[in-house]
């Protein structure tokens, strides 16, 4: 085809006027692409990619106010600043993704790029030299998945009503729910745990969340002219605040009985919006799968353990509800509440993603060195923040010191904040505390917001170079990180027990709906425990191995507390759910998908159900268990001598304590006066309760005599059907558990005594 005819084909393609004549399927180089009022066609540097973009992705650069279909005189630099495009960015597990106008603007903030130099993964970079990916490489990757999700909602689910503006606000809320990390990532709240009262003086020293929900308020306050302009709804003020209140309220999300704030400008009908960046019910979110799937792949080398593209496949936003069991047709509903559902076959799916995410902790999160290497880095802050190391004031105007403000004036400016930030009643955090000081404390820093955003990375350089009075503590702790010189493990870490305690013999409950003790045949209505939220209680287990270890050593040992390091680490797979026992009792539990609601596409119902597909997962496939805590005990010292005093009276502290038990149930008498009696026994119709297995009892005198009394059972195993049962009361393992319809038992225990 001819120049003409080319030319005459683009405009017509991209309905452009005839004034704009220009041939984008010529052979001339991409540096030729120019107009005597534009410059170059293909932009910058940075947005070079747009070249093997899309036509879409053309015909927006035309129509775009610096494109090539603008009149005029070309705009200045200032003024193409103001006005945010489009970018395309290249991820390494997505490909080249695309961020809108408002998220690029905010991507071009001090506040977000400070995320360049902080690792995702903290200590355990120490663990996994691959392991150098950023918060902001996963900021982006959030931000996609989450526009990805909402956008496959607002196509196959017209009937929901998401706007352009709800898929904007999920995106930004992707893209900056991180932005409150301090450098180390998660381990920067360990040290503010160190120092309690800057915790309790400040709510910006809280966690992570609070601080990122005031850092992005900050930040749409700041730059409102410019973001505002990327909204479709922002012909008043109200508008753009709904916006902002939308963006922070979905990085924190909301549980089962919060309701969103009404200044969102978004009703009940958008609720399942909530649950994207930010799942509080199921744990099953955006964020949860992009690190999971970007940690595996730098750390142990998983390009795919899992198809995030196959759950999106099978995610809709249905009310909560829930069918009659005798008649699968009959809708009974609960709440009503719009929320996200998974279909019935990813059951198995989920399941994985849980599974994975049990097996970073155990490789990659909590190794052991992971944190003693976070160990070490909080030391060396602790120790920086108590020596004379200071950080720059952002607010410190110069000048003169400034005479301390009137108390009607401070109490005026701490509402002022409050009425900014929507902070609660008994959450204080004063903007101004510090406008008097040039320099601060890393404590003082973390308490107001200009000074925090400082704050990376590259703290630990600043530590090492340093010359203030105090610093050598801290500068010889990071020396010795270098030098591979880690903390000393004493002697192996200890499974402790996640479920409630018997009270006599001290054995772990392996169902904690059981009345009595396997092992010793205690009643267990007066388990240890302590209150945990909303009526539920969890196992009053010990806490204070560091107290008892330091107890133990020998007189004159020369050892001080600062010296050992103790940490109890949680492994969590799944979310908290509750078990109510024998006596009403209800028990802090962990489950990975008894919070999510399922759907069936075949059977026609419009609602989700939780529950829904737990009967049909198969044994192999549930863990024995959904938590598992482990105790780590550490020397910071050097001395040998020390290390083996350190040893013995750890040997003596966890020697007599009850560990995770794996085979609670052994063969040892329960309570005669606690069974049923044999008559009771024959008229029970076992079939009634399908979800307990049924055991026979185990022998009266489990003790010294078990052995003998069965040394000849393999001899009688024919007879023993013929056998007639003693005329006695004879109590049972599993029959005390009736009653409970939704307990699932499948304790291989459990099934190894029904072949007696």
């Amino acid at each position: 085809q001819g120049p003409k005819k080319r030319e005459r084909r683009d405009l017509e393609f991209f309905k452009m006027p005839t004034t704009a004549a220009v041939s984008l399927t010529t052979t001339t180089p991409p540096s030729m692409w120019t107009t005597p009022q534009r410059g170059s066609l293909l932009g910058s540097r940075e947005d070079s990619v747009r070249s093997t973009a899309t036509p879409a992705a053309f015909q927006r650069e035309f129509e775009s106010p610096g494109g090539i279909l603008a009149e005029g005189p070309p705009p200045s630099l200032a003024e193409r600043k103001k006005v945010p495009r489009a970018k395309f960015i290249m991820d390494r597990l997505y490909g080249t993704v695309e961020m809108p106008p408002l998220l690029v603007a905010v991507m071009d903030t001090e506040e977000f790029q400070r995320l360049d130099e902080i690792k995702q993964l903290g200590g355990s970079s120490r663990v996994y030299p691959s392991a150098t990916h950023t918060r902001k490489e996963h900021s982006i990757g959030v931000a996609y998945l989450a526009g990805v999700l909402v956008r496959r909602l607002k196509e196959q689910q017209r009937e929901l009503g998401i706007t352009e503006d709800d898929v904007r606000c999920v995106m930004l809320a992707g893209l900056c729910h991180d932005v409150g990390h301090g450098p180390y990532s998660h381990m920067f709240d360990s040290f503010l745990e160190r120092i309690p009262s800057v915790v309790e003086k400040n709510v910006f020293a809280s966690s992570h969340e609070r601080r990122g929900e005031m850092i992005v308020r900050a930040i749409m306050h700041r730059d409102r002219a410019k973001l505002a302009a990327c909204f479709d709804d922002n012909d008043d003020d109200c508008g753009y605040d709904r916006h902002v209140n939308f963006v922070c309220r979905l990085m924190r999300g909301v549980t089962w009985n919060d309701d969103p704030e009404e200044d969102t400008g978004r009703g009940e009908e958008k609720r399942f919006l909530y649950e994207i960046v930010a799942n509080e019910k199921c744990g099953l979110d955006v964020d949860k799968l992009d690190y999971l799937l970007r940690d595996s792949l730098v750390t142990v080398g998983k390009s795919k353990p899992f198809d995030v593209m196959r759950l999106f496949s099978g995610i809709e936003a249905r009310r909560e509800g829930t069918t009659d069991p005798n008649n699968t047709e009959e809708v009974v509903t609960l709440s009503g509440r719009m929320t996200l559902s998974f279909e019935r076959k990813l059951t198995d799916d989920i399941k994985d993603v849980f599974a994975l995410r049990t097996e970073n902790h155990r490789k990659v999160y909590q190794h052991k060195h992971s944190t003693v290497s976070e160990a070490m880095i909080v030391d060396a802050l602790v120790a920086a923040n108590e020596s004379d190391f200071r950080i720059h004031n952002p607010r410190y105007k110069g000048g003169d010191h400034p005479q301390p403000q009137e108390q009607d004036q401070a109490q005026e400016r701490k509402e002022n904040d409050r009425e900014f930030f929507k902070l609660a009643e008994d959450e204080v955090y004063d903007s101004a505390a510090y406008d008097d000081k040039p320099v601060l404390t890393l404590a003082e820093a973390c308490l107001q917001l200009e000074a925090f955003v400082t704050l990376d990375d590259s703290i630990l350089g600043a530590i090492t170079t340093s010359t203030a009075k105090g610093i050598d503590k801290a500068r010889a702790i990071l020396k010795r990180m270098k030098e591979r010189d880690a903390y000393a493990l004493v002697n192996t870490p200890k499974h402790l027990p996640t479920h409630p305690i018997c009270p006599e013999c001290g054995t772990e409950c392996e169902l904690i709906e059981q009345p009595f003790c396997a092992h010793c045949g205690e009643k267990l209505d007066k388990r240890a425990k302590k209150p945990f939220k909303r009526g539920t209680f969890e196992p009053a287990h010990k806490t204070d191995f560091k107290d008892d270890i330091f107890s133990r050593l020998p007189k004159d040992h020369g050892i001080t507390k600062d010296d050992i390091y103790v940490k109890i680490v949680t492994i969590k797979q799944g979310t908290v759910i509750r078990r109510k026992d024998n006596s009403g009792v209800l028990w802090r539990d962990y489950h990975d998908t008894l919070n999510c609601h399922f759907h069936d596409p075949k059977n026609g119902l419009p609602h989700c159900m939780t529950n829904m597909p737990f009967h049909n997962v198969h044994p192999a496939h549930e863990p024995r268990r959904h938590s598992e805590r482990i105790l780590y005990c550490f020397y910071k010292g050097s001395n040998e001598a020390h290390l083996a005093l350190l040893n013995d009276a750890y040997v003596a502290c966890t020697g007599d304590l009850q560990t995770c038990n794996r085979n609670n149930y052994a063969d040892t008498p329960l309570p005669l006066d606690a069974g049923l009696t044999q008559d009771d026994d024959d008229d029970q119709d076992d079939d009634d309760d399908p979800g307990v297995n049924i055991s026979p009892t185990p022998p009266e005198n489990g003790g010294d005599d078990t052995q003998e009394e069965h040394k000849n059972d393999d001899d009688d195993k024919d007879d023993y059907d013929d056998m007639a049962p003693p005329a006695r009361k004879r109590p049972r393992v599993v029959d005390f558990l009736e009653g409970s319809p939704k307990l699932h038992c499948d304790s291989p225990q459990l099934n190894s005594l029904t072949t007696l």
